[in-house]
């Protein structure tokens, strides 16, 4: 998963161990092959979720969907966030499946690889601050006073609070994917469903 775009002195901790070969943990409950969700056909991430109580997966699944469809942050901005998540928290799933996303609605592959560096090149101004927002947040769950100061430069408040909201919703999922050892399955989301 390693880019040649960052440097290995240069790659956020843990990036360099990062691998697709890993055991299941948790096993999906079967009989979702079928179905459908947030990315069309359920994902194998999507499908661990059926473990929970079906009000608790359904509230998940609509606040990912609506973050997915509705919010007002660009699609470029909201998959950036999400892969340098899943960079910073080395979630293979969460990085595999949202960079296809990325991708799909736009940003530019060596962009999306170099979120996997502790210092992303390429990135314009309102990329760089939305990055900080992210590591800080991740880091001590509040952005200091700077890092608000450099969003407020770029995104409106309602896209501030969405920012964290898409941090903190694919932080959950990261941890659900990573624990359970969730599959890489070879449809990508980038290439049906929600980037249509």
């Amino acid at each position: 998963m390693i880019t040649t775009e960052c440097p290995m002195d240069d790659l956020l901790p843990g990036v360099a161990e990062m691998t697709t070969d890993y055991p299941q943990r948790i096993a999906a409950p079967s009989g979702s092959e079928d179905a459908n969700g947030v990315y069309g056909p359920l994902t194998n991430g999507q499908r661990v979720s059926l473990h929970l109580n079906p009000a608790v997966r359904e509230g998940m699944s609509a606040m990912s969907g609506a973050l997915l469809r509705e919010g007002s942050l660009e699609a470029g901005h909201r998959e950036m966030i999400i892969v340098r998540v899943g960079y910073v928290e080395n979630s293979i799933y969460e990085v595999v499946q949202h960079a296809s996303l990325a991708e799909s609605v736009g940003v530019p592959k060596a962009k999306i690889d170099n979120l996997a560096c502790e210092k992303p090149r390429g990135l314009d101004s309102a990329e760089r601050a939305l990055m900080t927002f992210v590591d800080e947040q991740l880091a001590t769950s509040r952005a200091s006073d700077e890092a608000l100061a450099d969003m407020r430069a770029h995104f409106s408040e309602s896209q501030i609070v969405e920012a964290i909201l898409v941090i903190g919703n694919w932080w959950m999922i990261s941890r659900m994917m990573e624990t359970s050892g969730a599959q890489i399955e070879d449809r990508r989301i980038g290439t049906g469903g929600v980037a249509e």
